[in-house]
């Protein structure tokens, strides 16, 4: 019985090691995607023209004029919305501008976090694949809604997820997230629709 016992205590200890490394390797791997997306959030670099786009329908008008000139861009208007609201706090800069795309990216990455932190195997998966990912980083400060979307698009997820595995009735919310991404881009019209057929069948 010593020799059982003492042979779980080292098991678990053994384990407890592990969840530790796995932690402090995570722990650097976002220090590093901090500092990469955060390094020259307000340096002038040029912008492409959907970007410029963008920021011109936001900037400079009222927002009775907002509106109005908004509805006539192919794109829906929400994220315009949410950088006219930027340039409205933090002034008509270049921080401004990118200030959403970097603020969704954060919140992706903490949702993330929040749903892998019972396990640290799943931590450390995320972190080193997802927080890795050239087109996260480079997402992450440009003046466009791709950000947003994957913010989104990530509580559909969890939102399936949940009623799939736990069982729990949360249709209002994935009708609620599914305009909301609408109204963001038309296209996740059709990603989300799979999800909807799919949900029929549950």
């Amino acid at each position: 019985n010593d020799c059982f016992w003492t042979y779980a205590k080292n098991c678990i200890n053994t384990l407890k090691s592990i969840d530790k490394f796995y932690n402090y390797i995570s722990i650097f791997f976002f220090v590093i995607f901090f500092i990469l997306i955060s390094y020259n959030l307000h340096i002038e670099t040029p912008l492409w023209s959907d970007e410029n786009l963008a920021i011109e329908l936001s900037r400079n008008k009222l927002f009775y004029q907002f509106f109005k000139e908004v509805y006539s861009d192919v794109h829906p208007p929400l994220y315009h919305l949410i950088l006219k609201l930027s340039f409205v706090t933090f002034g008509e800069n270049v921080f401004a501008a990118r200030f959403p795309s970097y603020l969704f990216t954060l919140i992706t990455c903490f949702l993330l976090i929040k749903k892998f932190k019972n396990n640290s195997q799943y931590k450390f998966i995320f972190f080193s694949l997802f927080l890795s990912t050239w087109s996260v980083i480079y997402y992450s400060q440009e003046v466009r809604s791709y950000t947003l979307i994957l913010f989104i698009s990530t509580l559909v997820y969890f939102n399936f997820y949940e009623r799939i595995l736990l069982k729990k009735e949360n249709f209002k919310i994935f009708c609620i997230l599914t305009i909301l991404s609408i109204l963001i881009h038309y296209i996740c019209f059709f990603f989300h629709t799979r999800f909807l057929f799919s949900w029929s069948y549950l």
